[in-house]
């Protein structure tokens, strides 16, 4: 999965046409990385980031840069709030058992 949503974000970020602007999201991208393995491992019945995936695709290829900015600063939004909402705890837990994955791999 890792795989494949990095390749769709490389691809929306690869539009723009400042090499500026790709390199910063690009460095963003990368230094999120350990924040939404760990929003991935939290339950969210909320969400369906399939989907959330699915209206920015849509809304890209129709060439509909305002909607697919705004989806996709929503998409980027939550994984944020999905973080923020954890108690202290709940969040060494989470970070512990991602740590325990990680290393097993």
């Amino acid at each position: 999965w890792e795989e494949c949503n990095r390749v769709f974000h490389e691809v929306l970020i690869g539009a723009d046409r400042s090499r500026w602007i790709r390199y910063l999201l690009g460095l963003s991208y990368r230094q999120l990385e350990r924040y939404r393995h760990l929003a991935m491992s939290l339950p969210n019945p909320k969400r369906d980031i399939a989907e959330e995936h699915r209206q920015i695709y849509v809304a890209a290829k129709a060439r509909d840069t305002r909607k697919a900015a705004r989806l996709l600063e929503n998409h980027i939004w939550e994984t944020f709030e999905s973080l923020r909402r954890l108690d202290a705890t709940e969040f060494e837990r989470v970070t512990m058992r991602q740590n325990r994955t990680t290393t097993m791999e």
